[in-house]
């Protein structure tokens, strides 16, 4: 593709924002579009150059393997996503490591990002080379935003080999356990992984149980009322026998 004179000084003007005089690098053809990423702008010439070159749409980074969509998401450029997609870019291209811009959106919590990439089709229960799904990277980072998000999008708790309950359960993410126990299609008898592990953390089963039996919640409240006036009462003996003393 030639470039005229006016594209030539766009491309400087990009140029400059990251390379001083005297270490300016060459910028060619191939990485336009992975700069105007960065910079979080573009203009027309690059709208065109997107539009009629399906290989800068796709154009990945040598060492991560990230496209155009990837890098954007990574620089939280909600607006240079929304235009790589209706450039072309596609949805579901993968990274080195097995993402796709979801996951990374899922990673950020960067949910402007991750519900432009849903609306346009995103998978959702595609997994990385961990083997982890957008949403399983949700509950790992404790983005309840995100998880609540792929939800509304048809998210399934219990679909994957490890379910997000284990996930959350084990990481202690107690806000997501809590939304997790509230949906109406959660079936906590398919969770035996996830209730072997919770009982080994006591907090955890009491929030578990506070949600299937509601005595639990009082019985945790006398309990800790319990502990708490016997605490008191030793601390008055010991101001009592200070005093005597």
């Amino acid at each position: 593709m030639d470039f005229d004179f006016s594209i030539k000084n766009e491309i400087d003007t990009f140029t400059s924002l990251f390379f001083s005089k005297s270490s300016k690098k060459h910028i060619c053809e191939g990485n336009i579009i992975e700069l105007s990423c960065y910079a979080g702008k573009l203009n027309f010439h690059f709208h065109h150059f997107l539009s009629s070159n399906e290989g800068a749409r796709a154009r990945v980074d040598a060492f991560s393997r990230d496209t155009p969509l990837h890098i954007s998401v990574r620089q939280n450029s909600p607006e240079v996503v929304s235009f790589l997609l209706a450039a072309g870019a596609k949805v579901d291209a993968i990274n080195g490591q097995g993402q796709t811009a979801l996951h990374l959106a899922a990673f950020y919590g960067r949910k402007e990002i991750a519900e432009i990439l849903l609306k346009d089709g995103a998978p959702i229960e595609i997994v990385d080379l961990r083997k982890m799904s957008p949403l399983a990277v949700a509950v790992q980072k404790d983005h309840l935003h995100i998880v609540r998000l792929l939800k509304r999008f048809g998210a399934n708790f219990q679909r994957e080999k490890e379910s997000s309950l284990l996930v959350a359960v084990r990481l202690h993410r107690s806000n997501i356990i809590n939304y997790i126990l509230q949906q109406d299609d959660f079936d906590l008898s398919k969770e035996t992984e996830g209730w072997k592990l919770a009982i080994s953390k006591p907090q955890i089963a009491t929030q578990i149980l506070q949600f299937y039996v509601p005595s639990v919640a009082g019985l945790e409240d006398r309990e800790r009322r319990f502990w708490r006036s016997s605490s008191d009462l030793g601390s008055s003996e010991e101001r009592s026998m200070k005093v005597s003393s």
